[in-house]
């Protein structure tokens, strides 16, 4: 069981609504991170139902005490999705509950990531949604906390393969690249692509969208998968609009092939970990 950290950089498409499809579409139990205090994303798919605490703050909080803190987070801080069974856990843990309670989220990873870890020994998989990356302020890339790189079985980054988002995303993906070679976790690096549109007929074609070997060739990150560019499903989730014909539609399809090949990259990435010899 895994940890995966899904983020984007500017100009890119919904990390966030990518991110709580990916954790419905989950093939095992699953736990939706949400990292950034706007929580724009729950809020819709939720319609604003839901109370502000606890969240992650509060599992900071928490994680500086001694102990498992597993049952605590899952039995007293997560909260369940509606799409939440008994065979498939569906959880949420909210963001912080202001922009600058990030900061001291930040600081507190070392201390929280142990609390994930346990939850996957219960077979939980936690999937983390950085939002959009934000650039820097040391002379060395910093870009994702070192705990979470670390951790995390796969580090994706979404984009659009377009020649804007493209060249938009080149600095950010050889920072996150020095980063991650550092700890020795380049192969955990990866990119999402939002699949386009099918053009209109009958319009004159313009190469607006590069292939995904174009895109790894630009930035250097292999690409694990693609999305499907559908706004109509896309508001079921971003806004918590009614469609029933949601599961058939090419986001959903999308998503649960995403969802399958990316758990199973997170089993083989993992047990890999886990046969090396220092490990034993």
């Amino acid at each position: 069981m895994s940890i995966t950290l899904l983020t984007s950089i500017s100009g890119a498409p919904g990390v966030s609504t990518t991110a709580l499809g990916l954790a419905l579409a989950w093939p095992t139990s699953s736990l939706l991170v949400d990292t950034d205090a706007h929580q724009a994303v729950l809020a819709g798919y939720l319609r604003a139902q839901e109370a502000p605490e606890p969240n992650l703050s509060n599992v900071a909080a928490a994680a500086q005490r001694t102990g498992d803190l597993r049952s605590l987070v899952w039995e007293k801080l997560v909260r369940p999705l509606p799409d939440d069974t008994e065979v498939r856990r569906r959880m949420y843990l909210p963001g912080p509950a202001t922009p600058w309670a990030r900061a001291a989220i930040e600081a507190r990873w070392s201390s929280i990531i142990p609390v994930f870890d346990g939850l996957a020994e219960a077979g939980i998989d936690t999937i983390i949604d950085l939002g959009r990356l934000v650039p820097p302020t040391t002379p060395a890339p910093r870009l994702i906390a070192e705990p979470l790189i670390q951790a995390a079985a796969s580090t994706l980054v979404m984009l659009d393969p377009t020649l804007p988002a493209i060249a938009a995303a080149r600095v950010m993906a050889e920072g996150l690249h020095e980063q991650a070679d550092r700890f020795g976790v380049t192969d955990r690096l990866g990119l999402i692509l939002r699949r386009p549109p099918l053009p209109r007929p009958h319009r004159a074609q313009v190469q607006t969208s590069f292939s995904g070997k174009d895109v790894e060739k630009a930035l250097g990150l292999p690409v694990v998968g693609t999305v499907a560019h559908d706004q109509v499903a896309a508001a079921h989730l971003s806004e918590g609009a009614e469609q029933r014909a949601f599961p058939k539609s090419s986001l959903s399809r999308s998503l649960s092939q995403l969802a399958t090949s990316l758990h199973d990259l997170a089993e083989i990435r993992v047990t890999s970990v886990l046969e090396e010899p220092h490990a034993r």
